[in-house]
């Protein structure tokens, strides 16, 4: 190896050997395994050893069209992978075919097991490169161009076409469009063309064939056959042409490393439109592309390549080339227009010296190995960054070998023996103690009896264990092995049993009686679904989640994780009975433990057993007096029964242990203020919000203080004031009732909150919110009037899902108002035609002088996806959504902004989108669930959602959308709503269904602004109507002033 790095430039720079077992010893910048095959799999079962976060492991592909190569890929979803690895893609077409592998055998495990399958790895598409030093230029390369021609017989003036590499019909690019082109563009142009094929044939069977065909096919055309795996001629060759030609047809071909050293020659190239070639050269830029034409997807069933493992190698080879051989004949190049390339550069030497320039230049800029190189240290710092924050996609599980296909043979074969050496077993010498050592020696005497002892206690911890025996008579294993290091107590069990071999020792049970070894089913598998059920609610995909925990409960009804997460997911859902039963059975597993005990009191109190759960709560804070979560819970709860001093007491506690949490505080200024304390109330907000600026229950809690004085006044004052509550029951709803608040402001007392006690204490008689949680809020407040403003423009199927929707809806525009009232059957007056109040700002600015679209040379692209798992297309971007949406463009500004409800509980990808915004100057993350979106809606030129409520926002400003499907939307009937505006109208913006299409759906979109302009100017007038003013909050306060006592 030392020689092999010194011969490419390297001299003087230090080697070293690495073992796997090393990797974790290296600096974090050096830890990164780089092999060049694309199945890394095998390489991650052997990292697990030591850890899936001791490095990271980088791949690459090569030809993946082979069945040893399609079953490495399929490896990839299997193996133990992680967010941290990575596949390189050496072209677009690699990596579609490697993700259709890959979506085709997840599919099948799918059905096969259940779940989701789904690879982890990153495939950045990153070109090989060339080292563009090596290519002669001026006039050292026209010494060598007119030396090579003389010796060849070909004239100044002759034209010559080069191809470069294996010469073989069915395994790399049948010739027979090269010599058609050719001689027609002899014909045509009536010079001398010289075609110089510097390769390698198989055999002599393909050589006759090559040669044969060049005199039959092209006779005009001077066919010259060099020796490619000569260097000078490699070497030389390139300055002999006028141009380079590789019309390629072969689906063993990914890449096609040839064109980039044409365009590193300066060489313009003729090159057929296939596969990496597609990302290389630049059609009338570097040279020609030429089309290609491939038969119908689904009309080659019977050409698949067979199951070869039965077959000796020969065979398999041989049904490999032939598998090649017969998809390259079906095939197509479009000889037509590769004639009319060549003729154009036979005829035309300027265009030829434009080319080759334009060439060399890209080949310098993109493909230089130095260039490449970069590329790939980019990705492994990336690597890096993930594998310190991602989370362990399927982490080794308790009582499960590494890898379950290579299981401790002890555990794996412990059906096959009549007893097993466990600790109870009892051991005693069979021979005294000065014949046993001497026996010993004897014994290890022959190879055949001491080739394993490199496995076993060194010879000195052996005779320590013989002695033992001789002092103590009989032992047990387990007494035994405590008189060792802990490092080496597992290698006490395999040493006696081989002494017991030997006749060394004697075995027998604890009893005196042999009892037959019990192959035991090990309760692991529960941890493992419970592992899965986590990753899947990390992901959001909570419906998996849950049929993980179900699994995993089935199989362990008793299991205590299972049961808390599976307790947190029916509490999220409201089902707090089913919940509270679920903590129970884990406290009944586990008696006191702490996070199942929280959790219980929580549910109880919620589903209204306040005194219950506060019992719960209180044996929490007596088992763990420090334990900052139960102090808060207990606090939070004293105060929402009224007991405030109670609760000022446990929160202050909680602060103590934990200086930083802004619930605690919230609560404990909610407390002060209950108490006439409103100064100690504003103080402790503000701590709140000095934590954490972006805190908007402290934010309501001073606003509210701020207009307490106000509101006093309006009520009193007039006798239409009302006292008015809005309830936050998520941050990302703040934005959309602030400015009703505000307008509300103006004549009655309005009260922002987020607390049920608050919104009791207060008295209101109408209750505005925004989202499904009417029926809620109905059963706190009874007496009051509940106005639905709506969270969000899109439908997400809310009029099906939810029965009590409140007792007033609010609709963006009179045409939707109608809409609804037919949906659901509403009276007239209980859907009020108001406008959509987070939507006033952008009105407001559009309005205004400011809206004028300044056009810059750099384009701001706004990706904001929806939330639901199944409608939403963040997963399906992960941590690659920079490269799927510019594919390294420089001049694009990219904002990403999660929807709000992933912003307050990241799932895992959001971690990774930070890592490209902290990473890229041009990325920006908006990640604060409640920042408005006037400002960076202004600001795009296009943007890219899928089914969330921005994109029917962004009709206001007439600027173009790429729509993103996510393919499994149908999976999620309670949100998916066919007859919902996010998707009726999904030609509002153009409609992408494959995320390798999305940058250029971007860039036709930048290109082309005004396309579909009137279809979204139809739909922007329909949805907002004539109240697209910026007065929707007003309109909503008066309509809410009108409401009549006791009208619910």
């Amino acid at each position: 190896f030392a020689r092999r790095i010194a011969a490419l430039g390297g001299t003087g720079r230090p080697c070293s050997v690495v073992t796997p077992d090393g990797m974790p010893k290296l600096p974090e910048s050096a830890r990164t395994l780089y092999t060049p095959d694309p199945a890394i799999g095998t390489h991650a079962w052997r990292r697990r050893g030591v850890g899936a976060r001791a490095y990271s492991i980088c791949g690459v592909n090569h030809t993946i069209s082979s069945d040893t190569a399609m079953d490495g890929i399929a490896g990839l979803l299997t193996g133990p992978v992680q967010p941290w690895d990575a596949v390189i893609c050496t072209s677009r077409a690699a990596k579609a075919a490697m993700i259709r592998l890959l979506e085709n055998h997840a599919d099948y495990l799918s059905q096969r097991g259940g779940g989701r399958f789904r690879v982890q790895l990153k495939m950045p598409v990153i070109p090989l490169g060339v080292d563009c030093s090596q290519y002669l230029e001026g006039d050292a390369a026209e010494a060598v161009r007119n030396g090579v021609r003389r010796g060849l017989g070909i004239g100044a003036d002759d034209f010559v076409a080069l191809y470069l590499g294996r010469l073989s019909f069915h395994a790399k690019a049948h010739p027979m469009a090269m010599y058609t082109a050719l001689e027609e563009a002899a014909q045509r142009s009536g010079k001398r063309l010289h075609l110089i094929q510097a390769g390698w044939f198989p055999n002599e069977g393909i050589e006759r064939e090559f040669r044969d065909g060049a005199r039959n096919f092209c006779p005009s055309v001077n066919a010259i056959f060099l020796d490619g795996r000569d260097p000078d001629v490699c070497r030389d060759v390139w300055c002999a042409s006028d141009t380079f030609i590789s019309l390629s047809d072969n689906i063993q071909e990914t890449f096609g490393l040839t064109p980039i050293e044409a365009m590193a020659a300066g060489l313009p190239c003729v090159v057929s439109d296939w596969n990496g070639y597609r990302d290389t050269i630049r059609d009338g830029i570097d040279g020609f592309s030429i089309p290609t034409w491939l038969p119908l997807p689904g009309s080659g069933g019977d050409l698949t390549l067979p199951n070869d493992n039965l077959v000796g190698d020969a065979a398999r080879d041989r049904n490999y080339n032939h598998y090649c051989g017969v998809v390259s004949q079906c095939t197509s190049v479009d000889v037509a227009k590769a004639t009319e390339a060549l003729t154009a550069l036979v005829e035309n030497p300027e265009l030829r010296r434009r080319m080759g320039e334009s060439g060399r230049a890209r080949a310098l800029r993109n493909f230089d190995w130095r260039v490449v190189v970069n590329a790939y240290q980019d990705l492994w710092r990336e690597l890096g960054h993930v594998r310190s924050r991602a989370d362990e996609s399927a982490p080794p599980s308790d009582g499960r070998p590494l890898n379950p296909l290579r299981d401790d043979p002890f555990a794996l074969f412990a059906g096959y023996s009549t007893a097993t050496v466990d600790g109870e077993a009892v051991v005693e010498l069979a021979l005294p103690a000065d014949r046993a050592l001497a026996r010993l020696e004897v014994l290890c005497a022959a190879s055949m009896n001491d080739f394993a002892q490199p496995i076993m206690l060194s010879p000195e911890d052996v005779r320590k264990l013989l002695t033992l025996l001789a002092e103590h008579g009989v032992s047990d294993v387990f007494s035994l092995a405590e008189q060792f290091d802990e490092g080496l107590r597992f290698r006490v069990p395999r040493t006696i049993a081989w002494l017991a071999k030997l006749g060394i020792i004697g075995l027998s049970s604890g009893d005196g009686n042999l009892q037959p070894a019990v192959v035991k089913p090990e309760n692991s598998e529960t941890g493992r679904l419970v592992a899965l059920g986590l990753s899947a609610r990390g992901r959001g995909a909570m419906q998996a989640a849950v049929e993980y925990f179900e699994k995993a409960l089935r199989t362990d009804p008793g299991d205590v994780d299972a049961n808390i997460y599976m307790g947190e997911v029916l509490a999220g859902q409201g089902r707090l009975d089913a919940a509270t039963a679920a903590f129970r059975r884990a406290l009944n597993r586990t008696p006191g433990h702490l996070p199942a005990q929280r959790n219980l009191g929580k549910a109880l109190f919620l589903k209204g057993d306040e005194q219950a759960g506060i019992e719960v709560m209180t044996a929490a804070v007596a088992r763990a007096p420090e334990d900052a979560d139960s102090r808060f819970l207990l606090g939070a709860a004293y105060r929402r029964v009224g007991e405030v001093n109670k609760a000022i007491r446990e929160l202050e506690h909680c602060l103590q242990i934990d200086g930083k949490r802004g619930d605690a505080m919230f609560h404990l200024g909610l407390a002060r203020k209950s108490l006439g304390r409103e100064d100690d109330a504003r103080s402790t907000f503000m701590r709140a919000l000095d934590l954490d600026p972006r805190d908007v229950f402290a934010k309501s809690a001073l606003l509210n203080l701020d207009m307490e004085d106000a509101g006093r006044r309006n009520v009193a004052g007039q006798a239409s004031g009302r006292r008015i509550a809005l309830h936050l029951s998520t941050r990302g709803e703040y934005p959309l009732l602030r400015p009703v608040f505000e307008a509300l402001g103006e004549k009655h007392w309005p009260m922002m909150t987020c607390d049920g006690r608050e919104l009791q204490e207060f008295g209101a008689s109408v209750v505005v919110m925004a989202g499904s949680h009417a029926a809620a809020l109905k059963k706190l407040l009874p007496d009051a009037s509940i106005v639905n403003i709506g969270f969000g423009l899109a439908s997400k199927n809310f009029l099906g899902r939810v029965s009590k929707p409140g007792d007033f809806l609010c609709a963006p525009s009179a045409a939707v108002a109608a809409d609804i009232r037919e949906r659901r059957g509403l009276a007239e007056d209980r859907v009020w035609a108001t406008g959509y109040p987070s939507m006033d700002a952008l009105f407001i600015e559009i309005s205004s002088a400011v809206a004028a679209h300044v056009e810059s040379p750099r384009r701001t692209v706004v990706y904001a996806p929806t939330d639901r798992h199944y409608l939403s297309s963040a997963q399906m971007l992960g941590g690659e959504v920079v490269e799927l949406l510019t594919r390294g463009r420089e001049d694009i500004d990219l904002i990403l902004r999660p929807h709000p409800r992933h912003c307050e509980k990241p799932p895992s990808w959001l971690a990774l989108w930070r890592e490209l915004a902290a990473k890229h100057d041009h990325v920006t993350l908006i990640d604060d669930p409640a920042a408005a979106a006037t400002p960076w809606l202004a600001h795009a030129d296009v943007l890219v959602s899928d089914a969330s409520s921005v994109m029917l926002e962004f009709l206001a400003l007439d600027r173009p959308m790429v729509l993103l499907s996510n393919p499994d939307r149908f999976n999620d009937p309670t949100h998916f709503d066919a007859a919902g505006l996010e998707w009726a109208w999904r030609d509002m913006g153009e409609e992408v269904f494959d995320v390798e299409l999305l940058s250029e759906a971007v860039n036709r979109a930048l290109i082309g602004p005004d396309e579909r302009s009137k279809i979204r100017k139809g739909y922007c007038g329909h949805l907002f109507g004539d109240m697209a003013d910026g007065n929707a909050a007003h309109r909503i306060a008066a309509r809410i002033a009108a409401i009549p006592d006791g009208k619910r």
